[in-house]
């Protein structure tokens, strides 16, 4: 497509800043910058006609810039309430106990503090924000969508930061655990979360137009969860092939979860025990890579006691050990979330750092090879690396009926960048999937990782789920701020193709023999077809009815429209929150961390800062070691809506206790994201008693690193402990 210029973009607001719109925009800007009780009441002041104003001949740009004005004084007027609920439950250890309850009896009190013109104003600035999402989405163009797919910038004007942390809150209280519930459960914490929100002066599903997208689909999970509560279903598989396994019992998993929600519980049969040990010593001289640094290993002799348990530890302390294979059985969220994450490497293909780190990280243990080497034509690759995107795309078609096979380490240096399709990928049968293949169990899968609330641990952007959801019909007709979202390049190239004089477009089009009298459009939506589904619409197809399916069908994709979610929130919630492999973040950003109490004075508070420094100072690549080794999962959550449990269970009774505990590795328990740590900082005094305090601070930052080093090398398996 020739053109990588300016140019008119069809459909939509283009970049740059909002010009001060008219008389109620100027009004909101003051009052933002006065204070809470003068935000609150312009909002009340101008809501009502803000949206009346906006009828359907309104262009985009005047509906979003209402919109961020309000959202930006919805903001101040709530912050100093919001900050008090925050406090108030930080203090009183509400995160790591407290109810939705406590949370609503400390947000009522908050907003009351402020006087009743907060509440009014709250209610006024979101129904109006509602009404303005209404005809943003009634306006939305052709074709229509099922599941609307707005410019991420427009999605944004409409969330509000202080209604998103508080529903983050009632996020972390209402599910510090993941497991298969009851209708009423569902229907009394959807019940509690709405005396969240009306204590602030609105309903659940008017405020879901103001939150972030895990705050509008937590919404969704706990509604879906009170139509008829959580079905179970049991999956063997080995991990080393776990699409095959999955293809397995796909038709069954298929036809409950059109029926309603399923959470599976996996039982992994690892085969190769000895291939498995050699795999662990691989993974620890990795991990120790990335552990190295500020200081040597400490000294001591090294013990056992991760949670997370290595396969030699596993056949050696007891665990079911059957011709061969190790039966790994958990009934908790961590077996959950690892097995999607599973999912996601062994059916993503591509180049580029995220991806060769993911060969890496597989290779260590020993997965890439079975994964997609020994596991059939069913574990054909259905994801590919797109770099003008930065996240994965469909690859052109399926290979099916022999083994598919990875690309090696040489053929990842040698490829080019890839646009379409990997070389290794094409060239296959063009025969269309059908239900149970492997494009229809990626679409299975998205699903049902929306349901498990277990991401797949695949960067997917926006524009796949539109395909998926709303047909491969809408690539025609994306506008130029949509491709941008996608691959800001090709929005360049398609604004460039779109400015063409009659000459210009004229000589392409007889370049490419093409009919003279089409038109800049029609060759833009050919253009995109050709470029982005090059092998057709049978994978999208497949992939498409089988998430629509497990997503409830046409009334499950109306009830996602009910709580305001769009095709973004589905790709970062089924996906993952942000890059696998570089970005660096901190925990206690990420992550609400509630420490025992016995770490928050005296030794334990030398411990819980050693903990901090030693993970603090890992490369991006060791965090993401960690909080897999906690978390089940090397993907963030949406900020602060999960909490880490640091804790320090062990109490030895004597000094042969004391000096065990040195050697002792740190344990996790997946489900409910908890660290277990030996008391290190006790055992160090009480052992090494000659330490002065600089001396035994050192010794103690290197005993933690040493002994985090081990635990995540071993960490493999689940040990009973964890069920």
């Amino acid at each position: 497509m020739p053109g990588r210029g300016g140019g008119g973009a069809r459909g939509g607001p283009g970049p740059g800043p909002d010009p001060d719109l008219d008389g109620a925009c100027a009004q909101l800007r003051e009052a933002a910058d006065l204070g809470p009780a003068e935000c609150a009441a312009v909002i009340s002041a101008v809501a009502g006609g803000l949206a009346e104003a906006a009828g359907p001949g309104d262009p985009t740009r005047l509906l979003v810039a209402r919109a961020r004005e309000l959202v930006a004084c919805l903001d101040v007027a709530l912050g100093p309430a919001v900050a008090q609920v925050e406090a108030e439950m930080t203090a009183g250890g509400g995160f790591a106990s407290g109810t939705v309850e406590t949370l609503a009896r400390t947000a009522r009190d908050a907003v009351d503090a402020q006087g009743p013109g907060l509440r009014r104003g709250v209610t006024d600035g979101v129904r109006a924000l509602g009404r303005l999402w209404g005809r943003l989405v009634a306006d939305g163009g052709a074709p229509a969508r099922r599941v609307p797919n707005p410019p991420s910038p427009v999605r944004d004007s409409f969330v509000s930061v202080r209604l998103t942390q508080v529903i983050a809150m009632a996020h972390v209280v209402c599910l510090r655990d993941v497991t298969a519930r009851a209708r009423g459960w569902y229907e009394e914490r959807l019940g509690h979360v709405g005396a969240v929100t009306a204590a602030l002066g609105v309903t659940p599903r008017e405020a879901a137009v103001a939150l972030d997208h895990a705050g509008r689909l937590f919404l969704w999970f706990l509604a879906e969860g009170a139509r008829g509560g959580d079905g179970r279903a049991k999956v063997s598989l080995a991990r080393e092939r776990v699409p095959h396994g999955l293809l397995g019992a796909a038709a069954d998993l298929a036809a409950r979860a059109s029926a309603g929600r399923v959470l599976l519980f996996p039982c992994f049969v690892d085969d190769y025990v000895e291939t498995s040990r050699q795999a662990a010593a691989t993974q620890g001289d990795l991990v120790r890579e990335l552990m190295a640094g500020g200081g040597g290993p400490a000294g001591g002799t090294g013990g056992h006691g991760a949670a997370k348990k290595s396969m030699v530890e596993r056949e050696a302390g007891g665990a079911a050990v059957r011709e061969g294979a190790v039966m790994d059985a958990g009934e908790g969220h961590g077996p959950r979330k690892e097995m999607f994450g599973l999912y996601g490497e062994a059916v993503t293909l591509g180049a580029g750092v995220e991806v060769r780190t993911a060969l890496q990280s597989m290779a260590a243990t020993q997965l890439l090879a079975s994964a997609v080497g020994g596991g059939g034509g069913e574990a054909a690759k259905v994801l590919q690396w797109h770099p003008g995107a930065g996240a994965c795309w469909f690859v052109d078609r399926v290979r099916r009926g022999r083994a598919c096979r990875g690309p090696t380490a040489g053929e990842l240096d040698a490829a080019p960048s890839l646009g379409s399709a990997p070389s290794w990928e094409r060239g296959a049968s063009e025969a269309p999937p059908a239900a149970g293949d492997p494009a229809a169990l990626l679409g299975l899968m998205l699903g049902l990782s929306l349901h498990n609330r277990c991401p797949v641990g695949v960067a997917l952007p926006a524009l796949a789920l539109d395909v998926l959801v709303n047909g491969p019909g809408v690539v025609a007709a994306l506008s130029v701020p949509q491709l941008r979202d996608f691959d800001p390049a090709l929005a360049e190239g398609v604004a460039g193709t779109l400015a063409l004089g009659r000459e210009d477009l004229a000589a392409v089009l007889s370049m490419e023999d093409l009919d003279p009298g089409t038109t800049a459009e029609e060759y833009v939506a050919q253009s995109l077809a050709s470029q982005l589904l090059p092998g057709g619409e049978a994978l999208v197809g497949a992939a498409g009815a089988a998430l629509v399916s497990a997503l409830g069908g046409e009334a499950g994709l109306g009830r996602l429209g009910e709580w305001s979610v769009v095709c973004s929130d589905l790709a970062r919630v089924a996906g993952g929150e942000g890059p696998l492999e570089s970005e660096d973040f901190d925990f206690r950003e990420a992550f609400r961390v509630v420490h025992d109490a016995e770490l928050m004075a005296g030794p334990g508070a030398a411990l819980r800062d050693a903990l901090w420094e030693v993970v603090g100072g890992l490369p991006a690549d060791g965090k993401r070691q960690f909080l897999k080794f906690v978390t089940g999962s090397d993907r963030l959550p949406a900020p602060r809506s999960e909490q880490i449990k640091v804790e320090v269970p062990f109490t030895p009774l004597g000094p042969d206790e004391w000096r065990r505990q040195l050697g002792m590795a740190p344990q996790s328990h997946t489900c409910s994201n908890t660290l277990e740590l030996p008391d290190y900082a006790g055992a160090l005094a009480r052992c090494r008693p000659e330490l002065g305090e600089e001396e035994r601070r050192g010794e103690l930052v290197a005993v933690l690193r040493d002994r985090l080093a081990l635990a995540l090398a071993n960490a493999y398996s689940y040990g009973l402990d964890e069920v």
